[in-house]
Formats: C-alpha cells, sequence, structure tokens
C-alpha cells in the first residue's frame, strides 16, 4: 500500500507527528486522537466537537506506533501490519492482569485491527486510519481508563481469539448470504449504510474461501 503525495500531505497536516518514509513504506511516530464511543449507534466518534466531549466515554490520548505498509507486511486479513512501540500496551496488560492478546495483539506484537478478510481496492490511508487503527487505540485507551471489564461490556462486541473468532465471524457473513438481500438493501450489520457499500464484498469473499475449502476437501 504505497502512499500517494496526496496522502503524504494530508499526513502531514492531520498527523504531523505520525512520519512517513517512502523507502521503507512505512509511518512511524506519534498517533494522536479524540473520540467517544456512542453505545447507541455502535459508531465510535472521532474529534472534539462539543456533543463528542459530553460523552462518558470521551477520551483523548497519543500511542507511539508503527505503520508498515510494504507488501511483505500485509497480514493474512489483508490489511498492513501496526505496532505499538511506546510499551503501553504492556503496562496495560500487567495493571488488567491480562495478556497481550487479551488486549488484541498477536504473538509478534502487531495489533489485531479487525476480522474481516476483505483487501478493499479502494482501501486510502485516511480509513485504514480512522476506521481500523484510531477505533483499535480508542480500545486500548478505554482499558486503559476504565479497565479489561469495563472495554469488554461497555464496547462494539469481539469475536473470540484466533480460528474460533473467524469461524465465528464465516458463519455470520453466511447468514447474511442466505437473507437474499439486494444490494441497496440495508447493511445487517447495523452500521446504516447499504449493502453494497458495507459487508456486501466480505459476505463473497468469506463464501469464496468457504467453496474453496469445500473443494480442497473434496480432492
Amino acid at each position: 500500500m504505497r502512499l500517494a503525495t496526496s496522502d503524504i500531505e494530508w499526513l502531514k497536516k492531520r498527523f504531523p507527528n505520525l512520519n512517513y518514509d517512502v523507502e521503507s513504506e512505512r509511518a512511524e511516530g506519534e498517533l494522536d486522537f479524540c473520540a467517544a464511543f456512542d453505545k447507541n449507534s455502535g459508531k465510535l466518534e472521532i474529534g472534539s466537537d462539543s456533543k463528542i466531549r459530553a460523552s462518558d466515554a470521551y477520551l483523548c490520548d497519543v500511542f507511539e506506533i508503527e505503520i508498515r505498509l510494504d507488501s511483505d507486511s500485509i497480514g493474512d486479513n489483508g490489511w498492513p501490519k501496526v505496532y505499538e512501540t511506546g510499551g503501553k500496551r504492556t503496562r496495560i496488560a500487567e495493571e488488567n492482569d491480562v495478556d497481550s492478546i487479551d488486549l488484541h495483539f498477536f504473538e509478534d506484537g502487531a495489533c489485531c485491527l479487525g476480522i474481516r478478510y476483505t483487501r478493499e481496492r479502494n482501501l486510502t490511508f485516511e480509513r485504514l486510519l480512522y476506521q481500523l487503527v484510531i477505533p483499535f487505540f480508542y480500545r486500548l485507551s478505554y482499558t486503559d481508563h476504565f479497565g479489561i471489564k469495563a472495554a469488554q461490556t461497555n464496547l462494539w462486541g469481539e469475536y473470540s481469539h484466533g480460528k474460533p473468532g473467524h469461524r465465528e465471524h464465516a458463519e455470520k457473513m453466511l447468514g447474511f448470504s442466505q437473507r437474499g438481500l439486494g444490494r441497496n438493501a440495508p447493511c445487517p450489520c447495523g452500521r446504516e449504510a447499504k449493502f453494497k457499500k458495507c459487508c456486501l464484498d466480505e459476505v463473497k469473499e468469506v463464501m469464496r474461501r468457504e467453496s474453496s475449502s469445500m473443494q480442497g476437501q473434496l480432492r
């Protein structure tokens, strides 16, 4: 995922302490954000306007991170690998008496940004940050402020760790496929978007993988 000049300029304006190196295709530095999770809509509201600040879940935080965008660093789900490099995750894990996996970090230290498989053709760096990276670190910040139990109870739902989680996700997507939904129907995931602009590609990808798996078993 090589950044275009427009992406780099946007990054310099919005996150001046997060620097992108063209040669290594990595963004490193400080990610700062203010956000609040809205339980009614199930969405993370990012920003600092008065409505967001009024929320009990409003948090501002800074994390030292590294985002690896080179082709060798793309994870199994199709997302670039992201790492927390400042040591906060270790402290938060110790203070909550949990392992890093319970904070959604893989064994190699990479963040588990989500279980979705889709390799989005139109994934921009801005969308990567706002839809995957900031929500991940908001959850980590919420755990730091309110504890692991509060994060598990008050934030969006989560799948099980590892293979069981992938199975749960696949079954959910396959359930969507069986509803006979039109492309313009509201997405059943509840994100207030049309099916074609939300989970349709994900459903297709899961169905493709399931079909390939079945064919492999029959050989």
